[in-house]
Parts: structure tokens; sequence; C-alpha cells
């Protein structure tokens, strides 16, 4: 029976150690696929992240051929109180003025009053913005105590904020702010008992600058959105000096994703030169692949042909003789401020041929390392199944031999128990003497 083994009663040879000798020197086949599968898993990997690195290439090289990277437009101020921002910016140019005046928010308060002195029962009053068409809010406090009208007062959400102030005579005033700033923040009250305000301390004001020649801008926050295209400026103190904000293409910008380009590439070389390693002692795993020493070949043409009868030195990016790439950033800016037109033309180039060569290597469906990648799995899986059945040969094998060697005992057995017989009978027999 399968899995059964007489352990060489009759034969006195320990069987079970036999069948697993033999079993073993079987099995080498299947540690040899075993260790083939395992290495074939190594290039695998090894293929995934340079198929990774190459598309990651390629993301940023499409990105700087396509000419509208060339676009984005930076802005700058000449004052420390004048902020910048761009959003979408397209056009070049600068504008000159004077912070005439900042926004500010309206704000009121009460005279002071004793808790004593307060007006006593509930307290109706309206709150009207000064924004055109704005509708009253009605207001209903418990009584006319300051505290009691502010928290009344936040809970209308009629656009106001209010709070109480005690003085050191325990007299309590109450302070309405407006939420917004500018002139259309402003408010005012109404109604059959409204608050008695007493001050004004801070007027409803737009922020506004001066341009010159009668031309003013106003806004009723500190920023002025898109006050060139694209460009939002924020102040935040009156300047009387002139503030020129300029607009221009952000070379800055361009020359960091250029830089970023560059390290993806020199990221690309050194994996292929480590993969590819041909040394005796510690060859590369993917040693003699001719695949990636065709890209190797590829990506550097791409840096010292890309552009015919040019050199990429102009624009900081240069070849070593040890095959790396180099990207000086100073450099570029330096000639994209000089040659702008020129610069975007080499730049364009250069970064259009390294995204034809990273596209060809990485593209999901007919890329070259792609390829690679999915028959290398495809061999992985092969190697498993193959693995897998030499499991159930095994299996089978052994049962085989322990069906052998049980028969053998059994027939040694039977032969022993018949040689006793035959031994038992003829000593049995009579003897006669001559």
């Amino acid at each position: 029976m399968a899995g059964m083994s007489i352990g060489g009663i009759a034969s006195g040879l320990d069987t079970e150690t036999i069948i697993n000798q033999l079993i073993s020197v079987e099995r080498n086949s299947q540690t040899l696929l075993k260790q083939k599968l395992t290495q074939q898993n190594e290039v695998v990997s090894a293929l995934q992240g340079l198929n990774a690195r190459a598309a990651s290439l390629l993301t940023g090289a499409a990105a700087l051929a396509d000419p509208q990277a060339w676009t984005k437009v930076g802005a700058t101020s000449s004052s420390s109180s004048v902020a910048v921002s761009t959003s979408n910016a397209t056009g070049s140019g600068s504008l000159t003025f004077t912070v005439v005046q900042t926004a500010s928010k309206a704000s009121y308060t009460t005279a002071p009053v004793l808790a004593a002195d307060a007006p006593q029962g509930e307290q109706r009053f309206t709150i009207t913005s000064a924004k055109p068409g704005a509708t009253p809010v009605d207001v209903v406090a418990t009584s006319g105590a300051p505290a009691d009208l502010a928290k009344a007062i936040n809970a209308a959400g009629a656009g106001v904020v209010a709070t109480t102030i005690q003085d050191a005579s325990g007299a309590q005033r109450l302070l309405v702010t407006s939420a917004t700033s500018g002139e259309q923040g402003d408010f005012s009250f109404g109604g059959a008992q409204p608050p008695a305000l007493a001050a004004q301390l801070t007027p409803p004001r737009d922020a506004a600058l001066d341009l010159g020649a009668g031309t003013f801008v106003r806004s009723a926050t500190n920023t002025f959105p898109d006050l060139m295209a694209g460009v939002s400026v924020t102040i935040s103190k009156v300047e009387d000096a002139p503030v020129t904000v300029t607009a221009a293409p952000d070379t800055a910008a361009v020359a960091k994703r250029v830089g970023g380009m560059v390290a993806s590439l020199g990221v690309v070389l050194s994996e292929i030169a480590d993969q590819t390693r041909s040394s005796v002692d510690d060859p590369g795993l993917l040693a003699g692949n001719s695949l990636l020493r065709g890209l190797q070949q590829q990506l550097v043409s791409a840096v010292s042909t890309a552009v015919p009868g040019a050199t990429l030195k102009d624009v900081g990016i240069e070849l070593t003789r040890q095959g790396t790439v180099t990207f000086d950033e100073a450099a570029f800016s330096a000639y994209a401020a000089k040659e702008p037109d020129r610069a975007k033309a080499l730049t364009t180039a250069f970064s259009s041929a390294l995204a034809g060569v990273a596209r060809r290597a990485s593209d999901s469906t007919t890329g070259t390392i792609s390829l690679a990648v999915t028959s290398g799995q495809s061999t992985a899986r092969d190697l498993t199944t193959r693995i897998e059945a030499w499991d159930t040969r095994l299996e089978l094998r052994r049962a085989s031999l322990e069906r052998t060697y049980a028969a053998l005992e059994v027939a040694l057995q039977k032969n022993q128990s018949q040689s006793s017989w035959l031994a038992g009978a003829l000593a049995g027999l009579p003897t006669y003497s001559s």
C-alpha cells in the first residue's frame, strides 16, 4: 500500500533510508529547476525596476519636449511687502504702482454700560449690509446687556462679528466688526431698539493701488486677483515708493525640470551599468544582456547627437568620459536668459530624443523592456509548473519504491520461511549408515 514501508524485517536493509536517498537523487532535477526559477525571478525583478525608471524618465522628458513647458510664467516683486503669485500666467511684462491704502473692516463700539444700567427685556433690531440690495437681518436679544447683544448678533448670521470689552470700572462695551473687509463690508443697525453706536474704530476701506496718470485699482481685500493676466498681488502695508511687479518666463522652473530629467537619465544609465557589468568575480545579474546594452547606447546617443551640429554643453548638459551625464543649472539659466529661443530649441530636441528612447523601452504594450518582463514572467510560470509536476512525480516514485521494497521483503520473508521448513524437513529424515 502507498506510503507504507517494511523496514528490512527480512532483508536487514534500512529500506527507508535507501528510498530517501534514491528520491534525493531524482529530486536534483527539481532542485535545478528551483534554482533557475529563483534566478529568473531576480532577472524579472531587475527588469521591472529598470522599466519603472525608464518610464519615469519618459514622463519627465515628454513634459519638457512639449513646447508649452516653456510658456509657464513666474512673477517677482521689487518690494517685500508686496507678494505675487501666478496661475496659468502666459504673458510677460511689468507693472509699476504705489500702494495707496490697505483694506480694512468696519468696526464700531457702543458706550460703556454697567450691568445694572443695561436695558432690560427683549431687544429687537436689524443689521443691514452696505452691499447693494442687501436685506435687513432681524436680531432678537434677551436684554440690552453687551454680552446678550453680542450673543444674539453672532447667532443671527448677519455678516458681522460681535464681542465685548470691559474697562477698569467694570463697564462693558459692545464691539461689532464686519466679517469682510472693503467698503461694501460696512453695515448699519436699524429697527425698534438698535444698539447705540458711540464710535467707529476702523472705517470700511478698499485696498487701492495708484498706477499713475490718475488710474487707480481697488479691491475689497488686500489681494488683487489677476492684476496682470494670471498674476495676483497681495499687499501688506502702504508703500509710497514705487513697486514693480514683473512677469517673465520661469526659466528657473524649467531648469529644475531639466535637472530632474538628467538625474532620471543618470539613474537609468547607472542601473544598466550595474546590472550588465562583466566582472569575472562579480558579474551583474543581466551581464551580457544585449537589449540593455543597446538601450544604453541609444540614451548616450541622444545626448551626443540629439541636435546635429550643436552641443548641449551650451545648456549645461554634458556627457562625461565615464559615460555619465551632468547638468549645470547655473550655465543653463545663464544661457536661457541670453538666448531663450536657442535654449528652448536645444532642450526640446534633447528631451524629445530621450522621450523617444524611453518610450520604445518602457511602453506597456510595445516597449522592449516591458516585453522582456512579460517573457520572463512567462518563463517563470513555466518553471513553476514544471516544479509542481516534479512534486507529483516524486510522490509517485516514492510510492512505487515503497511497494517494490515491501514486495521484496515479503518475498524474502516467504523464502526464508520455505528455507526453514525445508531445513526442518531434511533434519527429520532418517539417517542410514553404510
